[in-house]
């Protein structure tokens, strides 16, 4: 556990007690429970990462509380439904999952729960293209970074070997059959398969999952009703201590 390495001593049975971990086993080996303590419940991973960063931010560097979060963001998606994604991916065929915050925030950590570092993941957000081309272009513009030409950006998204995660948000409404509209239709997701067979299309399809996705792998078990919106609430509110009352986010 990375905070074991920057952290010693009492300041590490101080973690703890704020944890309630205060059994004569945490206080003889400090660092391995409070690396239980963290996983036990993966849930409340990042609200305790928080309580636990914020006891000892004295100690603790701005980029290691950041690397913290960036090492646990994902440990509270389920890890059947991580691997449904991964199967997705393996299969190259569409992902869905029942979520609101895909592109900011969902999408990233169930990337992260199906590839543990140091996996080099790509999140490349739609936003609300509907279109090919500005899909490509999107894809062109956030991988290829070539000055040479489009083709050769192409090719070189074409070659990545890394998981790209190409993110359709939430439709709004979320009534099923502006939902439906809303979603990518076959004919695009088909283009994106041929022009890029090594980009995972993951569609958000809002508080439940449609049954009119053809060929598309759901990231079951779905997540529960608040779920999302809970951890996601966690995240912005370390993100928010690490910047603010750690200091200013490192050039």
């Amino acid at each position: 556990m990375a905070l074991a390495k920057y952290i010693k001593g009492e300041a590490l049975k101080q973690a703890l007690a704020k944890l309630a971990c205060e059994s004569s086993e945490a206080q003889r080996f400090p660092a391995e429970a409070l690396t239980r303590a963290l996983f036990r419940k993966p849930g409340e991973t990042l609200s305790n990462l928080r309580i636990v960063v914020a006891a000892l931010c004295h100690l603790l560097e701005q980029r290691h509380a950041q690397q913290l979060l960036r090492i646990l963001e994902g440990i509270w998606v389920h890890a059947e439904a991580a691997a449904n994604l991964v199967k997705a991916r393996d299969d190259q065929r569409p992902a869905a999952i029942n979520a609101f915050e895909l592109e900011r925030f969902t999408g990233r950590c169930y990337a992260r729960r199906a590839w543990p570092f140091p996996i080099n993941i790509r999140t490349v957000p739609v936003g609300p293209a509907r279109g090919f081309s500005q899909i490509e272009s999107a894809l062109l513009d956030q991988l290829g970074r070539s000055t040479i030409g489009r083709d050769h950006a192409r090719r070189r998204v074409q070659n990545i070997q890394d998981p790209i995660l190409l993110l359709f948000p939430s439709p709004e409404p979320t009534d099923a059959e502006v939902a439906q509209e809303t979603l990518p239709d076959q004919s695009l997701l088909d283009a994106i398969e041929k022009a890029f067979p090594n980009v995972t299309v993951i569609l958000a399809t809002g508080r439940n999952l449609p049954e009119y996705l053809p060929d598309v792998v759901p990231l079951l078990p779905p997540l529960p009703a608040d779920e999302e919106d809970r951890q996601c609430r966690a995240y912005d509110e370390f993100l928010d201590f690490i910047e603010n009352q750690m200091g200013r986010p490192e050039s």
